[in-house]
């Protein structure tokens, strides 16, 4: 009897003990442990008890949040397994990515731990399993069954819900404000990376539900997986996930937003808009986010691509060159420390490739450019540990090695001088004043004497090619680096002359840029000239011409004297230098000559015709008034003569002539100005001197005109004494200074009034 009621108490306190477990959980959930809640549930599911779907909710979602405090707390080598844990729960895709197979051999042990793995249970109470259990609940109800169909369908809106608040807890939020990254990081890069991995939006037997909720807690995390690796594109992320939380109330339309999106992605957003550590990251982001995509790919690209490369290589590859080459543009460009791996990769490169450089006696040219990639490597970190005494070992072997180097050098900068790009002036100097220490004219090394040649050559092919496209923005700062180097390895005579010729470069800049000026006067050469009213620019732009054009006559003859056949002259030529364009005069130059020639001949005209209305043309040879006449006419003739055709009114015939003379000068100073051109080049000598000698010629008839028309009516005055001093005002004049300068002379005059004249004088 007395066992008998032993037994009844036992049974009695194991009900007991299940209606307390029941309403632990049904009433005072709150108030339970992490090990309370696995007792009851453990209890209440050996007794086959079933536990109500809300009860499951409840218990799945506190058993995540234990977690997360164990993770807060927990070091370093315990984070793996906790997040493996967080995730275990929060990929609730799973059982449809990684399906539990049953095989028809699986033994009794294998199909129960199969069994164990997709039950839900206090140790397995995952979103994951939920989502099995409602997703196998809705197939198995037929579609005709609105009403039960209507209720799962709840539950599943319930379950996306209760799945984005699990992540959503205070746990989760207190590794944010403590900035435990260590832990964040972890847990992002595993979510992200098994939400890509597995393809969920693309899992169509995943209900839409769970994928709004995983889409969800996806976003959010790879939003801190972005802020926390500044690598781009690690994962798939982009700065996009940032500025979408930041922007979280123009979120995408697939994400509704719900109150429990609002409790992750909103409290989310306030940390990145208000925590001062995750805000100076977000910013970061956004101040960056076009060149991190635009960059991201590439820097990759280099770090694979030197990764692949032997470990213990000491070689300037390939891959090497263009990571040097990038390397600078990429940090600046992209967020603090993404390029760090790639540094990593450089800084063991480099310190290898030193040691194996400073062990060489012998230089090539190959060395020769490795050591400026590798010098530019060392600049990118200057102050990293170790650096400065690498530096200072490959400088201490460059200076034992500095001619050699320089020497060598000197072909790698021809290399260089026939790609595009700015001109390595001071390294050009550097390098051929290096090369050349020591060293004196005859007595040069025969290797040196071929690679100064070399790079000179290459600079006056460049300048050639520079000059015949953009004149103006050229080399000319090597030109004087460049005539050092000829002299060094050319012989006198050839080096003189192709110094000259490259020496002309800045003179015809010169007149370049004062044509240049010239046609800023207007838009055509009719306005230019209208502007230079008294040409003054047009004169400075002629003159710089014709300083060019004595350099250019000289260094015409030395070339010349110089054998056709000789190779340096057969170079020369081949460059096409001396055809070069800007060595003749502008077409836009000669157009103004032409034009200001053209000019001065409507003025010379139209004074012309006047002296031709007040003589009646009686002053032209095949019109004169003494056509009839001849050196040994009588006086009488010549009187007839004179009253005939020398009646007309030439009292303004001297004022005429004078404004004709001024006229003249001004042609006669442009002709003298443009004397030094090439009849090749352009026939406006020709025009100033056709147009000198007509002036000149109407200058003096008409002159002469005059003196005979008063001479003639001083021999025909009454007044004798008022004859007479006509007669010698005009006869002082004639041999006077004046007249001399327009090349008048009493000579010219006829010789029987001349002579008349001087009787009567006397």
């Amino acid at each position: 009897m007395k066992s008998n009621k032993q037994f009844q108490h036992k049974m009695l306190q194991k009900h007991i003990d299940v209606c307390e477990a029941a309403n632990s959980l049904a009433n005072n959930f709150c108030d339970l442990n992490n090990h309370a809640i696995d007792v009851c549930v453990s209890l209440l599911q050996d007794k086959n008890i079933v536990i109500p779907w809300s009860i499951q909710l409840q218990v799945t979602e506190k058993k995540l949040q234990f977690v997360f405090e164990e993770l807060a707390k927990a070091p370093s080598t315990k984070l793996p397994d906790l997040t493996d844990r967080i995730l275990e729960s929060l990929c609730a895709w799973k059982h449809v990515s990684h399906p539990v197979q049953h095989e028809e051999d699986d033994d009794d042990e294998t199909a129960k731990m199969k069994e164990e793995s997709v039950t839900w249970s206090a140790t397995r109470s995952s979103f994951n399993l939920l989502w099995m259990e409602l997703e196998a609940d809705i197939r198995d109800t037929s579609s005709e069954d609105t009403d039960e169909y209507a209720k799962l369908e709840a539950k599943a809106e319930e379950l996306q819900s209760v799945t984005v608040s699990a992540l959503a807890c205070p746990g989760f939020f207190n590794l944010l404000e403590s900035k435990n990254t260590a832990a964040l990081l972890m847990l992002a890069e595993k979510y992200v990376g098994a939400y890509a991995n597995d393809g969920v939006p693309e899992l169509e037997d995943f209900h839409d539900s769970g994928k709004r909720a995983c889409e969800v807690m996806k976003q959010a995390l790879s939003s801190l997986v972005v802020l926390l690796v500044p690598t781009p594109g690690h994962l798939g992320t982009s700065p996009t996930d940032v500025t979408n939380v930041i922007a979280y109330e123009d979120a995408n339309p697939k994400l509704p937003k719900t109150a429990n999106q609002m409790d992750l992605l909103g409290t989310l957003q306030l940390f990145f808009q208000e925590d001062k550590f995750w805000q100076e990251a977000a910013d970061e982001v956004l101040k960056l986010g076009t060149s991190t995509m635009k960059f991201g790919d590439e820097l990759q690209d280099l770090i694979d691509d030197l990764s692949k490369e032997d470990a213990s290589s000491d070689e300037v590859s390939e891959a090497f060159t263009r990571s040097v080459g990038r390397f600078d543009l990429l940090r600046k460009s992209l967020r603090k420390n993404a390029t760090d791996k790639l540094e990593e990769l450089i800084r063991a490169r480099v310190e290898r490739i030193i040691g194996r450089m400073c062990k060489t006696t012998e230089v090539s040219q190959e060395m020769s450019v490795h050591i400026s990639l590798i010098m530019k490597a060392l600049g990118f970190f200057p102050t990293a540990k170790g650096m400065m005494e690498l530096r200072s070992k490959f400088v201490a072997w460059q200076n034992g090695m500095d001619k050699e180097l320089s020497q060598q050098k000197l072909l790698t900068l021809a290399d260089t001088l026939s790609r595009e790009g700015p001109w390595p002036v001071n390294e050009l100097k550097r390098t051929i004043d290096k090369a050349c220490v020591g060293e004196r004219g005859e007595n040069l090394e025969p290797e040196l004497v071929k690679k100064l040649d070399t790079v000179s050559w290459a600079m006056m092919e460049r300048l050639a090619t520079e000059a015949s496209s953009d004149f103006e923005h050229m080399g000319f700062e090597v030109i004087p680096i460049l005539s050092k180097a000829m002299s060094k390895c050319f012989q006198e005579d050839v080096a003189k002359a192709l110094q000259q010729w490259i020496g002309l470069l800045p003179e015809a800049l010169s007149c370049a840029k004062q044509l240049e000026k010239f046609r800023k006067l207007g838009q055509n050469t009719e306005v230019r000239l209208a502007t230079d009213s008294k040409g003054n620019a047009l004169t400075t732009l002629v003159k710089q011409y014709e300083t060019f054009h004595t350099a250019h006559t000289q260094a015409r003859k030395n070339i010349d004297a110089i054998s056709d056949e000789d190779e340096q002259k057969i170079r020369f030529v081949a460059l096409g230098i001396q055809d070069l364009p800007v060595f003749k005069i502008a077409d836009d130059a000669i157009a103004a000559l032409s034009a200001k020639a053209d000019e001065l001949k409507v003025q010379a005209s139209d004074l012309t015709e006047k002296v031709s209305d007040m003589t009646h043309d009686k002053h032209l040879p095949d019109k004169s008034w003494k056509q009839t006449l001849s050196d040994t006419s009588t006086l009488s003739d010549v009187q007839t003569a004179a009253s005939l055709h020398m009646d007309n009114d030439v009292s303004g015939l001297e004022k005429v002539l004078k404004q004709l003379i001024e006229v003249h000068n001004h042609i006669v100073a442009w002709h003298k100005r443009v004397k030094f051109m090439d009849a090749d080049q352009a026939n406006v000598p020709k025009l100033f001197a056709s147009l000198a000698s007509s002036t000149e010629s109407t200058i003096r008839l008409g002159y002469v005109y005059k003196s005979e028309g008063l001479l003639a009516c001083a021999i025909m005055e009454k007044d004798r004494e008022a004859a007479i001093k006509l007669m010698r005002k005009e006869l002082a004049t004639l041999q006077g200074s004046q007249y001399a300068a327009i090349g008048v002379t009493e000579n010219m005059v006829h010789p029987v009034l001349l002579a008349e004249a001087k009787n009567l004088k006397k």
